[in-house]
Formats: C-alpha cells, sequence, structure tokens
C-alpha cells in the first residue's frame, strides 16, 4: 500500500470517527436535557 494510499485511508476513518463522535456528542446533549426535565419536576 502507498503512502498516500494509506493517509487517504486514515484521512477516511479519522472523518467517520468524528462524525461519530458527532452523533455521539448530541445523544448526550438531549440525554442531559431530558435529565435536566425530569430533576426540575422532581424538585418542583
Amino acid at each position: 500500500m502507498s503512502d498516500e494510499n494509506r493517509r487517504t485511508e486514515l484521512e477516511i476513518k479519522l472523518m467517520d470517527q468524528e462524525k461519530i463522535l458527532d452523533e455521539i456528542f448530541c445523544v448526550v446533549i438531549d440525554q442531559w436535557k431530558s435529565l435536566d426535565e425530569i430533576s426540575k419536576k422532581i424538585i418542583f
């Protein structure tokens, strides 16, 4: 495998991982909002 091909593959994998992390971050934010709403209902 040439260096250029290897670099391209690594860049593709990195982009995929960044996308996955972005999706996970969105899920965490949504869950945090839900927990915040639930905790407000419990407290009040």
